[in-house]
C-alpha cells in the first residue's frame, strides 16, 4: 500500500502496469571486507543471513504466516566448526560477540563457511 497527497490513507496496490522508475535499477558497488576479525576470545565470525521465510514476506514485518515454517531463530554453524565444540543437533548455545550476546537452538548447515556462523 502507497499513501501520497492523492491518498492519504493508502491505495490498494502500489504497483499494477508499471513501476514508477522502470523495471529495474542495478547498481555495481564495490567489495568492502568487515572489519571484524577472529581473535581468541571470538574464535568464529557471526554474521546476519536470511532463510526462506524471511524473504519479501518476514524480514521487516513477520505479520505473515511464514512464521509457521521457522518459528524460531536458529544458529547456523559449519559442522566441523559445532563438532571442535562438541555442540549437538538442536543444542541450546549461548552467542556472544563485542556487541552483546543471546541464546538460541543449532542446526547443522554445511553450507556455512569454516569460522563462520549465521
Amino acid at each position: 500500500m502507497a499513501c501520497n497527497e492523492q491518498a492519504p490513507d493508502a491505495t490498494p496496490t502500489m504497483h499494477i502496469d508499471e513501476f514508477v522508475r522502470g523495471k529495474g535499477r542495478f547498481v555495481i558497488t564495490k567489495f568492502v571486507a568487515t572489519p571484524e576479525k577472529v581473535t581468541r576470545k571470538y574464535p568464529l565470525l557471526l554474521t546476519t543471513g536470511r532463510i526462506l521465510s524471511h524473504y519479501n514476506v518476514g524480514a521487516q514485518t513477520r505479520r505473515t504466516e511464514n512464521s509457521q515454517w521457522h518459528d524460531e531463530d536458529r544458529l547456523e554453524i559449519h559442522p566441523v566448526d559445532a563438532e571442535d565444540r562438541s555442540i549437538k543437533m538442536d543444542d541450546w548455545v549461548g552467542i556472544e560477540s563485542r556487541a552483546g550476546q543471546t541464546g538460541c537452538a543449532r542446526r547443522f548447515r554445511s553450507a556455512c563457511s569454516r569460522a563462520s556462523c549465521i
